[in-house]
């Protein structure tokens, strides 16, 4: 047969995350620390939850080392207490001269018991050896006693004992899985573990006297059988040891079960139990409860081991025949012919000889048959067979997604979608720009969601095979979907995988180490005893300082002896790659180039407004600066980004490419006076405390605890200068000696869409930059607190019912309109107090519409929806009321428009409406639209909703005008008579923001 079972693959990440979730564990029951040394696995199992086996103190099993006798004698009494210590006493004088007072007196009891019982004997001279080692055949001898077998009548004792245990022992299946045991060695804790696990599944024996005639004679013949098997109810059990002493039963011995398969696991938090779901041959439904990790027998016929009460507590799990052949991933699977597969090049036959078609896939703790196409290659998998032949019968999947964490708050995170700390399995320190491995509840023992890190390989690509890439000298394949544009020979690159697949990859920018970095800042010749040195006074980019030794620069000596004198090299002051020889330091000029340090460099004088010379600057970018008194500092990329724009004495920057653009890593800059400060002048922030009103010198000054991103500081202005409401949880600016609160009714928001460099707001058509200048708080306002981190994310719709939470408080430039000045962001991505912004959503018909009634006040609609069709007759049927009569609007077929309906509250008998409108320019027959911008409209009420379809064209705004109880007639000029609109307080004003729609092509 040309199969075999390789070795175990090591899969790095999601069998890390299958164990969190019990959703892929290697093995169920017992979990010693040392499980993988344990061969007999089932029985090791059973004999712990059966409390006759356990471990050492250090959680440990040790299944190597040899039993001893003392310890084979507990195990026996507890066993046949049916798994609880019994209750023992000694004899007044010891039956064996070398157990009391001995190292191994605790077991004096257990070794008396047996002993009495006819289990065990002594080794001879009335003593017992409790050390000493037990062999297969001694265990045997005496666990068949334990099943009823009289040692003397059975020839268990005497010249060939041992001979005669063997026979009976192997009839009673005491040896099964033990064929290649030598029963006259030392026997192992894990053998004995086995052997104890088949003696307690062997029937009992009796003993029977039966009259016989034998030469005439009526004599008593004794017989040894097996029990009766017990009947409870309707059902019988065999009458086994198991039975006998635990009341235990099994599902593969009870009239009332077939085989079972387990289709499903659930973890009952409430009974901090596991509840299993197993069907048999006629798909009827079983449920059994335990505490211990069964999980990976998911899909595999089983035999359930309980107590036969109404209960019905489980002692234990394990498979029926079944048996796991490869465990690894989907990928290693592949045809080979029409009866079999191969794995890693391994042939395995396929049962029924159906091939890989035929095999049936089960996503983890989902019992719906699939194909092996549903399965991703990146996906772990297990490989059964069901009925012990060697077959496959049935593969076992783990499905997962991998996402890039966008946003972590207080309360979720997103990642592809939203997730709840409260009802998710979320790891610990989970952070923006993470990458996570995600296990849908689907798939998940305790039904929630499950997150764990992604790992994050790095190194150089040498080798591009295909979809293969091998980084730091392993080989990964790129996971389908996944684009390879940063993966090219020679890059150096992070790149997220999981079981051997790539999952994203990034650049690594800066190929030198900044901690290789040295900023020259003046060199001195020094003599001292005849030997010349050069010294330079060093800055290094943690901006430490030092007075270091040059030894070389670019491989030339620093010092060259002369006849006279030692000449030393010149060095120029600024930026230095260095290596070290000793304590000395080796300086070699900064690469640029292939190959190279850096992929450019430039001079660019220009520094400030988010660039240095020119190109854009990484945050973390270190930047030497010298002032005009000849200090250097070191500064980050995001400092000097903040500087004004203006040109500087020097520069000297180096940049890697990142996705088409250079991006500074390094650089030196040389200032005139003092070293510039940010632009940013007004403090702005978050109340946290108001700390009230205080007088000094006849003067009021009121306090607050203002939280400005990076601590909270104490404001005190004048009381006069309290500009507005200000209390606990307000978002306020400090001028001087004077503070202001932020008007929330029009610097709120909800984010609709940011890329951390650029944020527009929901209703409002902007796309505001995000600037080095921008402040950037964040806050709690649940619990009205400051938060040293966050980020920026779009706006969620909690309620799901179109309207999104406010979660941003904005403050635009006004010297620059499209920047903002300052940026406060939610923790939790909803500023409480404010009301949410209404959405609107597209209908299967393409047809835009809002749910919810319009509110009383004036609002903004904002409709959104992708590739909505253009108008259509279809379309256009559903335009109605009077406010369209008098348009031709079969002429707007075609063109990107579409309708939406809009739900408004009115009252009274009559209702006015003024519509603005350029998508109707041109349609007009009656003259009463001046260029197709204004539309005037009158109709009855009937009922307190008015519902109109209005058209709409994307970029162009739609405003309504709304006036109940109106008077006039039919066909008044609204633009200027107030007869039909009443007062202008009256007027209540809609607007429809059509940034959001987009049309098919």
């Amino acid at each position: 047969m040309d199969k075999g079972f390789p070795q175990k693959k090591v899969l790095s990440l999601v069998l890390c995350v299958a164990v969190m979730l019990s959703v892929m564990v290697m093995g169920a029951g017992a979990a010693f620390s040392d499980q993988d040394k344990i061969e007999n696995t089932e029985a090791v199992n059973m004999c712990t939850a059966l409390n006759i086996i356990g471990g050492y103190e250090d959680g440990s099993y040790h299944p190597e080392r040899n039993i001893e006798r003392s310890e084979i004698t507990k195990m026996i009494c507890v066993a046949l207490n049916g798994g609880k210590e019994p209750n023992l006493a000694v004899p007044a004088t010891p039956t064996f001269s070398d157990v009391r007072g001995s190292a191994d007196a605790w077991a004096e009891k257990y070794i008396e018991s047996c002993a009495a019982q006819g289990i065990v004997s002594g080794v001879g001279g009335g003593r017992f050896s409790p050390a000493g080692n037990v062999t297969g055949s001694q265990l045997a001898k005496m666990l068949l006693v334990a099943l009823g077998y009289r040692a003397d009548e059975a020839n268990f004792t005497g010249n060939g004992w041992d001979t005669n245990v063997n026979v009976i022992a192997t009839q009673k299946g005491l040896y099964e899985g033990l064929e290649n045991m030598d029963v006259s060695a030392a026997l192992t804790r894990d053998n004995a573990a086995q052997m104890i696990w088949n003696a307690l599944q062997a029937v009992e024996v009796e003993y029977t006297y039966t009259l016989v005639t034998e030469n005439g004679q009526l004599v008593s013949k004794v017989v040894v059988q097996d029990k009766a098997p017990a009947t409870v109810g309707s059902n019988k059990y065999d009458y086994t040891l198991l039975y006998d002493k635990y009341k235990a039963v099994m599902t593969n011995d009870a009239d009332t079960y077939d085989t079972l398969t387990m289709t499903k696991y659930k973890w009952n938090d409430k009974n901090g139990e596991y509840d299993y779901t197993f069907t048999d041959d006629e798909n009827n439904e079983h449920t059994f409860s335990s505490a211990a990790d069964y999980t990976a027998l998911f899909a595999q016929q089983v035999n359930v081991v309980y107590k036969n009460t109404t209960d019905k507590p489980v002692y234990g799990i394990y498979a029926e025949d079944s048996q796991v052949l490869y465990e690894g991933i989907a990928g290693d699977i592949e045809t080979n012919d029409q009866d079999s597969i191969k794995i890693d090049g391994v042939k395995y036959k396929v049962d029924d000889d159906k091939g890989l078609d035929g095999v049936e896939y089960y996503a983890e703790n989902a019992y719906t048959a699939k194909k092996s196409t549903d399965a991703q290659n990146y996906y772990t998998v297990r490989v059964i067979d069901l009925d012990g032949d060697d077959e496959v019968d049935c593969v076992v999947y783990l499905p997962f997604t991998v996402a890039e964490v966008t946003y972590v708050g207080s309360k979720y995170i997103q990642a592809s979608g939203k997730y709840e700390f409260e009802d998710c399995n979320i790891y610990d320190g989970i952070a923006k720009d993470d990458y996570a491995v995600i296990v849908s509840g689907t798939n998940t023992a305790d039904g929630k969601d499950t997150l764990t890190k992604a790992e994050v390989v790095s190194g150089e690509v040498t080798v591009v095979n295909g979809d293969d890439y091998t980084i730091d000298g392993e080989v990964y394949t790129l996971a389908s979907g996944v684009s390879n544009t940063n993966l090219e020979l020679g890059n150096d690159v992070e790149a997220v995988v999981v079981n051997g697949y790539i999952f994203a990859a990034e650049l690594v920018s800066g190929s030198i180490s900044m901690d290789d970095v040295v900023y020259i800042n003046g060199t001195e010749k020094k003599v001292s005893y005849g030997e010349t040195t050069l010294m330079a006074r060093a800055v290094f980019a943690n901006g430490e300082t030092a007075e270091i030794e040059i030894k070389s620069v670019d491989g030339s000596d620093a010092v060259t002896k002369g006849d006279d004198e030692a000449t030393v090299i010149e060095v120029n002051d600024g930026l230095w790659a260095f290596e070290m020889d000793g304590d000395k330091y080796e300086l070699k000029t900064i690469s640029v180039g292939d190959d190279a340090n850096f992929d450019t460099t430039t001079n660019n004088k220009t520094v400030g407004d988010d660039r240095i010379g020119g190109l854009r600057v990484n945050d973390n970018a270190v930047v030497f600066v010298k002032d005009g008194e000849g200090d250097v500092t070191v500064l980050t990329g995001a400092d000097v980004k903040a500087w004004s724009e203006a040109a500087r004495e020097s520069v000297v920057a180096y940049a890697n490419n990142t996705s088409g653009y250079a991006y500074v890593e390094l650089a030196a800059i040389t200032v005139e006076g003092d070293v510039p400060g940010s632009a940013y002048s007004d403090i702005y922030g978050y109340v946290v405390k108001t700390l009230g009103e205080t007088q000094e010198d006849n003067t009021k000054y009121t306090s607050f605890l203002v939280w400005t991103g990076a601590e909270n500081e104490t404001i005190k202005v004048k009381t006069g200068n309290v500009k507005g409401d200000i209390e606990k949880g307000s978002f306020v600016k400090v001028s001087g000696d004077e503070i202001s609160a932020l008007n929330l009714a029009t610097s709120a928001a909800a984010v609709a869409a940011t890329d951390e460099e650029t944020v527009s707001f929901i209703g409002n058509s902007t796309e505001y930059k995000i600037t080095s200048d921008t402040k950037v708080i964040y806050v709690d306002t649940e619990a009205v607190a400051g938060e040293e981190g966050g980020s920026i994310a779009e706006a969620t719709d909690h309620n799901q019912d179109g309207s999104f939470e406010k979660n941003v408080v904005y403050v635009v430039d006004t010297d620059n309109k499209d920047e903002l000045l300052v940026l406060f962001v939610d923790t939790n991505n909803e500023l409480k107090g404010t009301e949410p912004v209404v959405k609107t959503t597209v209908s299967a018909e393409g047809v835009l519409t809002v749910d919810e009634v319009l509110p009383t006040t004036s609002s903004t609609i904002y409709p959104v929806a992708e590739n909505v069709e253009k108008l259509t007759s279809k379309n256009i049927g559903n335009v109605n009321g009077g406010l369209f009569s008098g348009f031709d609007l079969d002429s707007l077929k075609g063109k990107a428009a579409t309708t939406v309906t809009v739900k408004i509250p009115v009252s009274g008998e009559k209702v006015a409406i003024r519509q603005t409108n350029k998508a109707l320019a041109g349609a007009s027959t009656d003259g009463r639209v001046s260029d197709g911008v204004k539309v005037a409209g009158y109709t009855d009420i009937r009922g307190d909703i008015l519902e109109l379809s209005v058209v709409v064209m994307q970029g162009e705004n739609v405003k309504l005008e709304v006036v109940s109880n109106a008077k006039g007639t039919y066909g008044d000029d609204f633009e200027t008579n107030n007869t039909a609109f009443g007062k202008e307080e009256g007027i209540v004003t809609y607007t429809i923001d059509t940034s959001g729609i987009s049309f098919a092509k």
